[in-house]
C-alpha cells in the first residue's frame, strides 16, 4: 500500500472512530436522560395515590410532577374509569394490589404482571418502590411497584414504544452521520496525502532517474521549512556531492592516465632499443639503460601507488582514535633521516588529535620528501610541531607567488619543478589527509628563505 493510501486509511479510521465515540456518547446520554425522566414520572405519578378505603382516591400532585395539559381532580372524585388514576396519568397505566399480591382493580384494560418481588412489597408497607422494564402484550413497558401505608400495592407502567422509535431514530440518524464524517475524512485524507507526498514522490522521480544512470541533480529545488523540504535539501546536497566525487574521479582517471604515458613510454623505448641492438651494445650502455628502467619503474610504481591511495576512501581501513602527534612527527623524521640521511631539526610539543595515525604519518613523509627535493643536498630541513599546527620549512628558492594556490593541486607541477623526480600527487595527498581530519593544508614561503608547508589539525583536548 502507498503512503498516500495509507495517510487516506488513517484519516478515515481516525474520524470514523471519533464520529462513532461522539454518537455512543450522545446516544447513551439521551437515552440516560429519557430512562431518568420516564422514571422520575413514575416515581411522582405513584406518589399521588392514597387509596383509603377500598377505591384509588388520587392526590393531587405538586404541579411540577404533573403532565403538560393535566387537570387535578379533586380530592371527593369518586373511582370511575373517566376520573380515575388511568385519566390522570394519560399513558400511564395503572394496577392495584391487595396485601395479599393479588390483582384488585387494573385500568386501562392492560394486565400488569404480578412477579414475587412485587408480593413482597404489598406486604411490606414503607418499603421502597422498585422499577422494572418488562414485555406486556407485545410491548415494552416500564413499571414502578409501590406498597401502599394502609397494605397492598400500587403499579404503574409505562409504554416505552414511542421512547424505543425515538431512539431508534437517533441511531440511524447518527449511522448516517458517522458514515457522511467518515467520508469526509477520507476525501480530506486523499487532499492532504497529495499535497503531502507530492514532493516526496518527485524526489522518488529523481532518485530512480539517478539511479538509471541520469544526472546527479534534482530536476527542482526543495522548498519549505518542513521534513520533506528538509529531505530534498539534503538530497540535493548529497547528489551535488556525489557529482563533485564523481567528476573528481574522471578527472584523477584522465590526469593519471596522461602522467602514465610518460614513464611507459619511457619504460617501452628502452626495452625496444635493448631487444635491437642487445648484441652491440657495450655492458656499460646496457647497465645505464638497465639502471633507467629501474629508475622509470620506481616512479612508475610509486604513481600507480599514489593515484590508489587518492582514488580509494583509505579512512575505513583504520580505526580513528586518539592520536599522539609529537610522537607521530618523531617517527615520521627518524624514518626520512634512516631512509635518505638528510638531516631533520625538530621541534615538537606534545598534543593529540581524533585521527588515523597511519595517514597522519604518510602526510609528513610527504611533506619531508617534497621539502628534500628543493633543499640544498646537505642542508637540514625544519620540522616542528605545536599544538594544532605541523610545519615543514626546507632551504630552497621558495614556491613563486603564482604557484601558491595550485601546490596541493593533482599532478600539478610548477615549471621549477618538472625537472625534480616525482607525480605531482604526494601534495594532493597531504591536502587529503588534513582535510579527512578537519583540517587544512597551507603553503607559504618563509620571510627566513625556503618554502613552508603547514598542515593545522584541531587538537583533541586530551
Amino acid at each position: 500500500m502507498s503512503l498516500r493510501w495509507r495517510v487516506v486509511l488513517a484519516l478515515a479510521l481516525l474520524a470514523a472512530a471519533a464520529s462513532t465515540a461522539a454518537a455512543g456518547i450522545a446516544y447513551a446520554a439521551t437515552a440516560s436522560r429519557l430512562s431518568a425522566e420516564i422514571d422520575g414520572s413514575l416515581t411522582r405519578a405513584a406518589a399521588a395515590f392514597d387509596p383509603p378505603g377500598d377505591g384509588f382516591n388520587p392526590r393531587p400532585p405538586p404541579p411540577s410532577s404533573l403532565p403538560p395539559n393535566t387537570t387535578v381532580p379533586s380530592t371527593t372524585t369518586t373511582t370511575t374509569p373517566a376520573a380515575g388514576p388511568g385519566a390522570l396519568l394519560g399513558l400511564v397505566v395503572v394496577q392495584r394490589l391487595d396485601a395479599s399480591g393479588s390483582v384488585v382493580e387494573a385500568q386501562s384494560g392492560i394486565r400488569l404482571p404480578v412477579t414475587a418481588q412485587d408480593v413482597t412489597l404489598a406486604r411490606t408497607p414503607g418499603a421502597p418502590g422498585w422499577l422494572r422494564t418488562e414485555e406486556v402484550e407485545g410491548a415494552p413497558y416500564r413499571i414502578i411497584t409501590v406498597p401502599l401505608p394502609a397494605g397492598g400495592a400500587v403499579q404503574l407502567a409505562r409504554d416505552l414504544t414511542g421512547t424505543d422509535g425515538v431512539l431508534g431514530s437517533l441511531r440511524w440518524r447518527f449511522g448516517f452521520l458517522d458514515l457522511g464524517i467518515t467520508v469526509l475524512g477520507a476525501v480530506v485524507g486523499w487532499l492532504l496525502a497529495q499535497r503531502i507526498t507530492a514532493p516526496l514522490v518527485e524526489l522518488a522521480a529523481a532518485a530512480e532517474e539517478v539511479a538509471g544512470g541520469g544526472e546527479l541533480r534534482l530536476s527542482g529545488e526543495a522548498s519549505g521549512e518542513d521534513e520533506v523540504g528538509r529531505l530534498g535539501r539534503a538530497l540535493s546536497a548529497m547528489l551535488s556531492a556525489l557529482g563533485r566525487s564523481r567528476e573528481q574521479q574522471h578527472q584523477l582517471v584522465r590526469d593519471a592516465g596522461h602522467e602514465l604515458r610518460t614513464p611507459l613510454t619511457s619504460l617501452r623505448s628502452n626495452v625496444d632499443l635493448l631487444r635491437r641492438y642487445r648484441k652491440e651494445l657495450q655492458s656499460d650502455a646496457v647497465d645505464r639503460i638497465l639502471g633507467d628502467l629501474e629508475g622509470e619503474l620506481r616512479e612508475l610504481s610509486g604513481l600507480v601507488n599514489e593515484v590508489i591511495e587518492l582514488a580509494t576512501d583509505s579512512r575505513e581501513a583504520e580505526p580513528v582514535s586518539t592520536v599522539r602527534i609529537d610522537r607521530v612527527v618523531e617517527r615520521a623524521a627518524g624514518k626520512f633521516q634512516a631512509r635518505t640521511g638528510r638531516p631533520v631539526e625538530l621541534r615538537s610539543e606534545p598534543w593529540t588529535v581524533l585521527g588515523q595515525e597511519r595517514l597522519l604519518e604518510r602526510a609528513l613523509t610527504n611533506l619531508l620528501e617534497n621539502g628534500a627535493k628543493f633543499s640544498p643536498p646537505g642542508r637540514p630541513l625544519e620540522l616542528s610541531s605545536t599544538p594544532g599546527r605541523i610545519v615543514v620549512r626546507d632551504r630552497g628558492s621558495g614556491i613563486p607567488e603564482e604557484d601558491l594556490p595550485h601546490v596541493f593541486d593533482r599532478f600539478y607541477r610548477s615549471p621549477t619543478a618538472r625537472s625534480q623526480p616525482g607525480s605531482g600527487l604526494g601534495l594532493s595527498i597531504v591536502r587529503q589527509v588534513a582535510e579527512s581530519h578537519g583540517g587544512r593544508a597551507l603553503a607559504g614561503n618563509s620571510p627566513e628563505g625556503g618554502a613552508r608547508m603547514t598542515i593545522e589539525l584541531p587538537p583533541s583536548g586530551v
